[in-house]
């Protein structure tokens, strides 16, 4: 017996018109013989597969690069050099996916191929089907035997009735058979049939057709794994999708303020601006009034020009990437109330500092957030009063929570909410204080950017708390530094 992978290739058998009795040694000889040829047969076939397997291996690479790479399956899979067709030995191959349906290499026309889908999807095969004879499983196959008697079916998602089906050429094949199956028959002088002993082991040849190659265990891995391949890369793309919609969310939201903005922030500087215009026509103005009003008008344009700077260093925060490193609060902080101390030099600036933490973040942007809150809580102090402020932090584990106290003006309760609302001003009691209302939600935003928080309590009256809560990077942000050894997170 000639044996390849468990299963029986083929038999060299010896007859003997009489009868002969084999002795020992010679049928050892004859096992021998017979197990040295089944491992050389197993080694040239396996160095053979091993060939087309690496092959067809590198080109699964490729397809799945593609797939991560392109924007669509239905592109990664049918419109480059490698394709699915690569992947098995195959004639043919057709993709049904996407609403699409693209025929690669030899495969049934669309008449055919109409009839063939529809058996398919009857079927609703759960993950695949194959056979090395379709015609006897779908009998008008026959009709394009030539090229399709050998196909299997991937299912890629039975509820929209996508899937792949490779193709393969039918493959007629002889069987030389020790005698006649259908044994030649005599009739004895007794009348009785029997088989005659001069032809029952004459060779007898068999010719098979509408068969194809069997499909092999290789193949049939490749194909499995071109499709976790496929739903991992849709996994992704759809995660993808959701993150862009969410961000698409974003955007129009800000959009929708800057419309606002647009249409009712700087609509009062051009009101103004155009009834200082009209008056300045009148031929009665003296030439006191004119520079006076120049003068306006110039001070109005400057407040508009500051406003639409301010919208633009808004848009940029949503657009700066993060470089996560270590920040020493304290010096900042320092810095800031050194500087503040220079700007408001006409105000006695108590500030005091508690627990100081130093924190993961962008440092141009803490510092902002720390200016701004600060600044606020000096501009909003009570009038003729010292500025008294504290600021500390507070571990929290997983966390840093800084706190700015004020013992200012306040806030009052119905305008809590609206504090962080870009161009949205709630300073009632002193309508002196300079300021675009965008300082707060560009703090707002940088907090988000750094998947942080911030809230504010307030009396009305007695001062406001402001807290910012910083979360420690994750390990996964840690590991990803650029080359400057910044952490990068988007």
């Amino acid at each position: 017996s000639l044996i390849d992978k468990k299963e029986l290739w083929g038999l060299i058998a010896c007859h003997n018109y009489t009868q002969k009795s084999i002795d020992y040694n010679c049928r050892k000889s004859a096992q021998m013989i017979g197990q040295i040829l089944s491992s050389g047969l197993e080694f040239r076939k396996n160095d053979e597969d091993n060939k087309v397997n690496r092959s067809h291996s590198k080109d699964l690479e490729k397809l799945a690069k593609q797939l991560m790479q392109q924007e669509t399956v239905v592109q990664a899979l049918t419109e480059n050099k490698v394709t699915l067709l690569n992947i098995v030995n195959a004639s043919g191959s057709i993709l049904v996916f996407d609403q699409q349906e693209v025929h690669l290499g030899i495969t049934p026309n669309e008449r055919q191929f109409k009839q063939l889908r529809n058996w398919i999807i009857t079927k609703n095969f759960k993950q695949m089907f194959r056979t090395d004879a379709l015609s006897s499983v779908f009998p008008p196959a026959l009709e394009y035997k030539d090229f399709a008697s050998g196909m299997i079916v991937c299912a890629l998602d039975r509820e929209w009735n996508e899937f792949a089906v490779w193709f393969k050429a039918e493959k007629a094949h002889s069987v030389h058979w020790a005698g006649n199956p259908q044994k030649s028959l005599a009739e004895n002088a007794d009348g009785v049939l029997q088989i005659s002993p001069r032809n029952s082991f004459k060779t007898w040849k068999e010719t098979v057709l509408g068969k194809s190659q069997e499909w092999t265990a290789h193949e049939i891995s490749s194909i499995k794994h071109l499709k976790e391949e496929i739903i991992y890369t849709l996994g992704l793309k759809a995660r993808g999708v959701q993150e862009l919609n969410q961000r698409l969310k974003v955007a129009y939201d800000e959009l929708d303020t800057f419309s606002y903005t647009i249409s009712h922030d700087l609509k009062n500087p051009l009101a103004v601006i155009r009834m200082y215009a009209q008056v300045l026509k009148r031929d009665s103005t003296s030439p006191q009034d004119r520079e006076n009003i120049s003068s306006k008008i110039i001070k109005v344009s400057d407040k508009m020009n500051d406003m639409i700077a301010e919208v633009l260093n808004y848009s940029k925060v949503g657009r700066h990437e993060i470089k996560f490193q270590l920040v020493d609060v304290e010096k900042m902080v320092r810095s800031i109330i050194s500087d503040m101390r220079l700007i408001h030099y006409d105000k006695i600036l108590n500030i005091t500092l508690g627990n100081m933490a130093s924190l993961y973040g962008e440092e141009l942007m803490i510092n902002q957030v720390f200016t701004n809150l600060i600044g606020n809580a000096i501009k909003y102090s009570k009038k003729d009063m010292p500025v008294e402020i504290h600021i500390e932090a507070k571990d929290m584990g997983d966390s840093i929570c800084y706190s700015i106290n004020d013992k200012g003006i306040g806030i009052s309760t119905h305008n809590l909410l609206r504090v962080f609302d870009l161009f949205e001003r709630v300073d009632i009691q002193n309508k002196n204080v300079e300021g675009s209302g965008v300082g707060l939600a560009i703090v707002k935003r940088i907090m988000s950017r750094h998947h942080g928080k911030i809230w504010v309590e307030s009396i009305l009256g007695e001062g406001s708390t402001f807290f910012i809560l910083f979360a420690y990077p994750s390990p996964a942000n840690l590991n990803n530094r650029n080359k400057s050894g910044d952490i990068v997170c988007q």
